[in-house]
């Protein structure tokens, strides 16, 4: 999906209207590495009544995303030889700040950057982790800039990458029992399965907090740690907090235990495909 400043408010409405679960959203959230692509202004800001930055967060879910530094020279990196050849150095008025990535969001290309400091990029490709992308490419507005020629050619790119789409039912390590959120139950279901002769888990894989292939004490220990003690998450698919949001979810095939996709409730939003 290219967009060109303005976003329209069927796909993500209006003024904020559809902070969450809008077409737009559920687009880059989907597991088939779908994209979208923003040239002249902010990315996801001008709609009628404008949606300001919260845009750009609502739809990454990234608090604090930023898109500013006006009149910022972007110098060519050398991944966009491969990617975009059509791309020359320019001036840019919204580069991203690579810095404010934060939850699976990491930089897939990196075009043009900051040649001050390497802290903004633009055009660059962010990836949600095994999902969606959105790609803020040559964001001047009323700038002479090749915008369809460097759009083309990074749509080419993406159409030549190895899909990354894994099979398994989507979950979140830390909730084995699937309740949409990670809490002190999870930790002693684990416990009472492997000690006290308790059901089964309805999610294996979620109990097993440190993606070790086995399911120990060790793994409940991880939950407590996690929730009480500030220590660090569960191994990936991770929750950003133990209220965790759908797009938290994720596969993990490189394991010997399983996850009974008819039992999975992903961030409460029922079963997933």
């Amino acid at each position: 999906l290219v967009l060109y400043g303005y976003v329209p408010g069927t796909i993500y409405g209006a003024g904020n209207a559809d902070p969450d679960g809008s077409p737009a959203e559920l687009f880059i959230e989907s597991a088939d590495g779908d994209a979208i692509i923003n040239h002249a202004d902010w990315m996801f800001y001008v709609s009628t009544p404008n949606n300001g930055a919260l845009g750009l967060e609502n739809l990454m879910d990234t608090t604090g995303i930023m898109l500013s530094l006006n009149d910022r020279p972007m110098v060519v990196t050398p991944e966009a030889a491969e990617i975009a050849p059509s791309l020359v150095d320019f001036w840019t008025d919204r580069p991203l700040s690579l810095k404010a990535l934060s939850g699976q969001w990491f930089v897939e290309a990196s075009l043009a950057e900051d040649p001050f400091r390497g802290t903004h990029a633009d055009p660059v490709i962010v990836r949600d982790g095994n999902r969606g992308r959105v790609i803020p490419a040559l964001q001047a507005n009323a700038q002479a800039d090749p915008k369809g020629a460097v759009a083309a050619e990074i749509i080419t790119w993406l159409m030549d990458q190895v899909p990354t789409v894994e099979t398994g039912p989507y979950f979140v390590r830390g909730d084995p029992d699937s309740s949409g959120v990670v809490n002190i139950t999870d930790g002693i279901r684990i416990l009472s399965y492997l000690f006290t002769g308790g059901l089964p888990l309805e999610c294996p894989d979620a109990g097993d907090t440190d993606n070790d292939g086995a399911l120990s004490i060790t793994d409940a220990i991880k939950v407590f740690g996690y929730l009480f003690l500030g220590q660090g998450e569960p191994a990936a698919p991770a929750p950003s907090n133990p209220t965790y949001a759908a797009s938290d979810c994720g596969v993990d095939t490189e394991t010997t235990l399983g996850c009974g996709v008819e039992a999975v409730t992903c961030g409460g939003t029922g079963p997933q495909p």
